[in-house]
């Protein structure tokens, strides 16, 4: 049914050809030549033949450039969620890696780029946030919106961090700056699996255990967020190939 509505408009045009041709050929047979009237329908018949050509022509193109941008536009959408969904995969995963508090103290001790990440991060995962409102429905927005927050708030820890750390480790020198921080690393990936609650940091450097404990607890609750809330679940039903146009 959807073909024959599609070329409605050429029945239409065809039919009215052949119909003022037939009239056309009953009012003029009496005084125009057998051979004439010939020439005449082979004329109509040529010319239905061809406009019935330039459309099926035209339509086939237009029908292909018509699928091509769909395409486009779905490739698009389908980026533009992906770039979403890397955005708040990557950030989870910077704060989870196991030398990330020994990789951002380092920025007091010796240059380093940690610092910088963190923060593109932080810019990349608040803007993303903004931009799934216009691509995925509203749970996952609200989502992201709230996982960005407390992504801020471990960005502004790991700052602090950084800030109060430098007071605490100026009287050292650099090379026992470095050995503190290979044990602080030690001492945290040993006492993983328990409760970073019950991590008594002071016991590596006075007064670190006052300064690290809030940046941990950011970190604790952006990742209890990240699981409970099934996000990543959520994106799901919008990443799958056969999904694309949803």
């Amino acid at each position: 049914m959807h073909n024959k509505n599609k070329y409605y408009p050429l029945y239409c045009i065809i039919g009215s050809i052949v119909i003022v041709a037939i009239i056309a050929t009953c009012i003029f047979r009496r005084c125009v030549a057998l051979d004439t009237l010939l020439l005449f329908w082979g004329a109509i018949i040529g010319g239905i033949a061809t406009l019935t050509a330039v459309v099926f022509s035209v339509q086939k193109n237009w029908e292909h450039q018509t699928n091509i941008f769909k395409q486009d536009i779905k490739i698009q959408l389908f980026d533009k969620r992906y770039s979403v969904y890397k955005a708040l995969i990557e950030a989870d995963a910077l704060i989870k890696r196991p030398d990330t508090i020994k990789m951002l103290l380092s920025e007091t001790i010796e240059p380093y780029e940690f610092k910088k990440k963190i923060y593109e991060y932080n810019d990349n995962l608040r803007e993303k946030a903004h931009l799934s409102e216009a691509i995925f429905d509203k749970t996952i927005y609200n989502k992201m919106m709230y996982l960005s927050s407390l992504y801020h708030k471990v960005f502004e820890g790991f700052m602090d961090l950084i800030f109060k750390t430098t007071g605490l480790f100026k009287p050292l020198s650099e090379q026992q700056g470095i050995a503190l921080l290979e044990e602080l690393d030690s001492y945290i990936n040993n006492n993983m699996e328990s409760s970073t609650d019950n991590i008594n940091f002071n016991s590596i450097h006075h007064g670190l255990d006052e300064v690290l404990s809030p940046c941990l607890a950011c970190v604790k609750e952006f990742n209890n967020y990240f699981y409970e809330s099934g996000v990543i679940k959520d994106f799901d039903k919008y990443l799958l190939i056969k999904d694309m146009d949803r």
